[in-house]
Parts: structure tokens; C-alpha cells; sequence
């Protein structure tokens, strides 16, 4: 496998990330039972519960617009919600957004970029940012493909603003989600185009001299940096802006 797959991976936003093999995992009982997610933010996230029995389906909002969550999928947190509130969306950019989940980000980029290709590793999670992206009218710009990071992508494509929305090391079992992180440092400068924007999100402070060191060491410069602190989640997510050194 080449790499992480995010199946493998539950988000338990009530105070721990937990690795689950997805076969084994059933869906948590806050998404089931709905929860909103207290952080900081102007950008509201609330799990609104169970809808439809079979196939399973959850309601999910997210700045105010309400998502479908297929079974199987991982759906937007806070640090989705601060990636939103940071980034900026021009006219007629061109969007990639790695580790897509159900789409949120790219459904609301889609909205003033020309083109947006959202992707992520889990079949499942394409197939359902297909269906809310064609739900809020945008499935003719919204591009979902299937695979691991940059996989998907055409050697000649570029793209103007890039998103990188994947899980991070949270613990010392949890160091080997750099190996997915170097890799997104050593090879997303072949897909920026001049003068691009990198949006990348990390929730532990500790995480930052380890971030430094990958943008450096690929010549990417810090360009932003906004941190929430989310007491009860033990988290502090960070969101980062980053341009290629040459282009600054």
C-alpha cells in the first residue's frame, strides 16, 4: 500500500484520535446521535444525526450548508473549519484538495474558482463528494478522483491553490503520518503553479519544528500561520499558508 488510507482512521472529536481498522469500525455514536463541535471558530461544524437507514446516512453542517456523510467516511472537524476561515479563494483559480473526505472545502471552492479536482484514497469518499457536489450545484466543477495523494493528478496540471487536509502525528504510535507528510512536501511543487498557495493543517504545536524543517527543506516558505487553541479536544490546530521560495 502506498499510502495511509483515512478509512483507516476515525476521528474521535470528543478528546482523542483513534486508529480503527475501518472493516472492525462502526460509526461512532456522536455522528449517529448528532454533536456540534465546539472550537473557536466563526465557522460553525455540527453533526446533525442519522437520516436514512440503508444505505446509512448522516447529516452533516458546515458553514451553514448541510452535507450528506456516507458510512464510511470522514466528515469535516475543526480543523476543516479553520482551513476554510484562512484560505482564500480567488476568481478563476484552480483548486486541489488532498484527503477531500465529503467534500466541504471543495464544494464552497467551487464556488469562485474555475476549477476544482478533489481527491482522496477511500473510493467511498469520492463517491460521496460526487453526490453533495452535484447536490449544491457545483458537480460540473468539482473533478472527485480516486487515490493516494498526488496519484490521481496528470504530471501537467497545476493549480493555483492547493489544500492538504490529512490526518497528523497526535502520539509516539503515530509517528509514521510524517512519512505521508514528507511525502505531500517532496512532490506538490510539481503541481504548484507560480505563485500558488499551499494550505496545510497540523493540531499540535510540538508538530511545528518538524513542519519547518519539511518546507525549508523543499523550499517552501511560511508564508501564514493561524493556531486555535481547543482545550477540550487537547488540540491545537494550526493552519499554514506556503509559497515556493522563487515565487516570493
Amino acid at each position: 500500500m502506498k499510502g495511509i488510507s483515512m478509512r483507516h482512521i476515525y476521528c474521535v472529536i470528543i478528546g482523542i484520535l483513534a486508529a480503527v481498522p475501518t472493516a472492525f469500525a462502526a460509526t461512532p455514536q456522536w455522528v449517529i446521535d448528532g454533536l456540534l463541535i465546539e472550537h473557536p471558530g466563526r465557522i460553525q461544524v455540527e453533526y446533525l444525526g442519522q437520516f436514512q437507514q440503508d444505505p446509512p446516512r448522516y447529516r452533516v453542517n458546515f458553514n451553514g450548508r448541510a452535507f450528506t456523510m456516507f458510512e464510511g467516511t470522514i466528515g469535516p472537524d475543526f480543523h476543516s473549519a479553520q482551513l476554510w476561515e484562512h484560505a482564500k479563494i480567488n476568481p478563476g483559480d484552480r483548486v486541489l484538495e488532498v484527503g477531500t473526505g465529503i467534500g466541504c472545502l471543495s464544494i464552497f471552492a467551487a464556488e469562485t474558482a474555475s476549477k476544482v479536482v478533489a481527491t482522496d484514497i477511500e473510493p467511498i469518499a469520492v463517491e460521496n463528494t460526487k453526490f453533495n457536489a452535484e447536490q449544491h450545484g457545483v458537480g460540473h466543477i468539482v473533478d472527485a478522483r480516486q487515490g493516494d495523494l498526488f496519484g490521481p493528478i496528470s504530471p501537467n496540471e497545476q493549480f493555483d491553490v492547493i489544500f492538504f487536509n490529512i490526518i497528523y502525528p497526535y502520539n509516539q504510535e503515530t509517528l509514521h503520518f510524517w512519512r505521508l507528510h514528507e511525502r505531500f512536501f517532496a512532490e506538490v511543487g510539481q503541481f504548484l503553479a507560480k505563485g500558488g498557495r499551499i494550505y496545510y493543517q497540523a493540531g499540535y504545536f510540538d508538530n511545528l519544528g518538524h513542519i519547518r524543517e519539511m518546507a525549508s527543506a523543499n523550499n517552501f516558505e511560511i508564508m501564514e500561520m493561524n493556531m486555535w487553541a481547543v482545550l477540550r479536544y487537547h488540540r491545537q490546530p494550526m493552519v499554514f499558508m506556503l509559497q515556493r521560495q522563487s515565487d516570493i
